[in-house]
C-alpha cells in the first residue's frame, strides 16, 4: 500500500476517547521479501466508520487481512482496545473483539443461514439465542429464511450472512472487505451499529 491509497473517515466519531483500533507502521506481505504494505497506519475510534480507498492492487484487502491475522506481518503493530494483537490467529482475534467479513468465500454454502450464524458463536454457544435475535433485528431476511441453505443465496445475500455471522460475537471492530451496498443494513440500523463499534471498510 503506497501513499496513493488513503484512509477516509465516512462518519464522525461519537466519542473523542482513545482509539478502539490502531495500526502503526504495518509492513506485511504474502511472500518473504515481498511486502504489499509498507509502513501503513490507521486509527479508528468508537462509532467511527473508516473507508480504505485506492486502486486495484493497492493493498486494501491485504491491510484488512493483516489486521485479522491472515497475512504475515513483518513489522509494525495492531492494537485493539489497548491490547497488542499483532500476528494473533483469527480464532484468538474473535475473542479479542475483532470481526472480519471477506469479500468472497465468506459462507458455509452447505449449511443453512441459521447454522452459519451458529458458527459465528461456536466459542459462546449459550449466548446464541440472544445474539441471533439481535442480528436478525438488523437483517430481518436472515430470520425469515433461517432454514435456507447459504449456497442458494446471491452474492449480496451471502455477504449479509457473513456480516451477520461476524456480528454474532458483538465485535468492537468490524473489518469489511468491499461489502456491496445491498448487504448493508438500513440507515437507522447502520447508525445503531456505528454507535457500538468501529467499522473499517475496504472500498472498491
Amino acid at each position: 500500500m503506497s501513499s496513493s491509497t488513503s484512509a477516509v473517515p465516512a462518519a464522525q466519531p461519537v466519542s473523542s476517547g482513545d482509539a478502539v483500533v490502531k495500526v502503526t507502521d504495518l509492513v506485511a506481505g504474502y511472500l518473504p521479501g515481498v511486502n504489499i504494505l509498507n509502513g501503513c497506519s490507521i486509527e479508528a475510534r468508537k462509532g467511527e466508520l473508516i473507508g480504505i480507498i485506492g486502486p486495484n492492487g493497492a493493498g486494501k484487502s491485504t491491510l484488512l487481512k493483516a489486521m485479522f491475522g491472515l497475512v504475515k506481518v513483518h513489522s509494525g503493530t495492531v492494537v485493539v482496545r489497548g491490547q497488542d494483537i499483532t500476528g494473533l490467529k483469527a480464532n484468538k482475534l474473535v475473542t479479542r473483539g475483532v470481526g472480519f467479513v471477506p469479500q468472497t468465500n465468506n459462507v458455509f454454502s452447505t449449511l443453512t443461514i441459521e447454522e452459519n450464524l451458529q458458527m459465528g458463536m461456536f466459542q459462546r454457544p449459550k449466548d446464541f439465542a440472544q445474539r441471533f435475535d439481535f442480528v436478525t433485528s438488523l437483517f430481518p431476511e436472515l430470520g425469515k429464511r433461517r432454514a435456507q441453505r447459504a449456497g442458494s443465496l446471491s452474492g449480496g445475500e451471502r455477504q449479509m450472512v457473513a456480516m451477520g455471522r461476524a456480528l454474532m460475537m458483538d465485535p468492537a471492530v468490524l473489518l469489511l472487505d468491499e461489502p456491496p451496498q445491498a448487504s448493508l443494513p438500513s440507515s437507522r440500523t447502520k447508525r445503531s451499529c456505528a454507535c457500538t463499534r468501529s467499522t473499517v471498510r475496504g472500498c472498491p
